[in-house]
């Protein structure tokens, strides 16, 4: 009796036959059963016995080199190993490995090339970096969870303790920007700029653990406080008798884009800095400063190096000769030398 067909869960199209058991509903190996009742596996056919002589023939790929044919009667492969191929039996040549270089000494290379040296997991032989609990991950450290409700992703360093969509959800939904009414007449010039006293402050700062830099602090608080994206912006624009946006994705005009990197600029190496709090401050997202930096050190114009005119320097120099010979003349004409006595 053959085996019944049953429906191949992967394949739907397909029928693949079942063990002639019954019950079973494994797939067939050999003679209509499953391996479990019986199925014999198919086991390579071993090389001849007696020696057969190995041909020769011409190579495809050179034409100039002969290789050795499997001695297998029939066979037209080449020889793998005890002068058979590799579907006759032939063992492939283990590769030579190059010595494996000492973990210390690849660690000690790796930390050379790094500006902050990173911790490796404390468990002998593992190069990972460690994620908590001075262990990697793979190792048992157990990744932070974001810390909005119900939110099973993992956190990331960046983001507040948060993933990147419960970050973005902070900034955008949870935050969000008063509107204004653009009818009215601009407001009054209200509150103070940072070119007021913070930047001239921040730019003569002094490090010390007393005292905090001050355009990281002003930025920290507002971070801190949770203000709504583009809050720093709009007190710039305030202080300036602006109307406030309310998009924070509005392009930035000239005066804001120079404030913005005269900021970078005062906060690159400032102790305990963070671009993110900027970013928020003018409500955009991390590392937009490097892209205004890119834009403001772009090279516009013709920067390929002028070729040399040839033409034009032969005129010039013909040029040159013509009125140095004419001067000669004149210096050297009867009328001229009839004044001069």
């Amino acid at each position: 009796m053959p085996p019944p067909a049953a429906a191949d869960p992967n394949h739907p199209k397909r029928q693949r036959r079942c063990c002639q058991f019954d019950g079973c509903t494994r797939t067939v190996q050999s003679q209509g059963v499953c391996r479990k009742h019986g199925a014999k596996p198919k086991l390579r056919r071993p090389p001849p016995t007696k020696p057969i002589a190995a041909t020769a023939a011409p190579d495809p790929k050179h034409p100039k080199r002969k290789r050795v044919l499997c001695r297998v009667e029939g066979c037209t492969r080449g020889v793998q190993s005890q002068g058979v191929c590799r579907t006759h039996g032939a063992i492939p040549r283990p590769r030579k490995e190059p010595p494996a270089e000492p973990i210390a000494a690849t660690f000690a290379r790796d930390q050379k090339s790094l500006k902050h040296k990173r911790r490796i997991c404390r468990i002998e032989g593992c190069t990972r970096t460690v994620k908590s609990q001075g262990v990697c991950q793979t190792h048992g450290a157990k990744p932070k969870l974001c810390k909005a409700e119900g939110c099973q992703k993992q956190a990331q360093g960046n983001f507040d303790h948060m993933c990147k969509t419960h970050f973005k959800a902070m900034k955008r939904i949870a935050t969000p920007i008063p509107k204004v009414d653009k009818s009215k007449p601009p407001p009054a010039p209200e509150g103070s700029s940072v070119y007021d006293k913070i930047l001239p402050l921040s730019m003569s700062y002094i490090p010390s653990p007393e005292t905090e830099h001050p355009l990281v602090s002003h930025l920290k608080i507002g971070f801190d406080e949770r203000r709504p994206p583009a809050w720093h912006r709009n007190e710039e624009r305030r202080a300036r008798g602006l109307i406030p946006i309310e998009n924070p994705a509005v392009q930035l005009e000239a005066w804001e884009r120079e404030l913005v990197w005269f900021e970078t600029l005062v906060l690159t190496g400032a102790p305990n800095v963070s671009f993110s709090h900027l970013a928020l401050g003018w409500g955009r997202d991390k590392g937009f400063h490097m892209a205004l930096g890119q834009i403001v050190c772009e090279r516009r114009g013709d920067v390929r190096r002028k070729q040399r005119d040839e033409t034009q320097g032969r005129r010039y120099l013909k040029e040159c000769l013509h009125n140095r010979s004419k001067e000669a003349e004149e210096r050297t004409s009867p009328s001229l030398l009839r004044f001069r006595r």
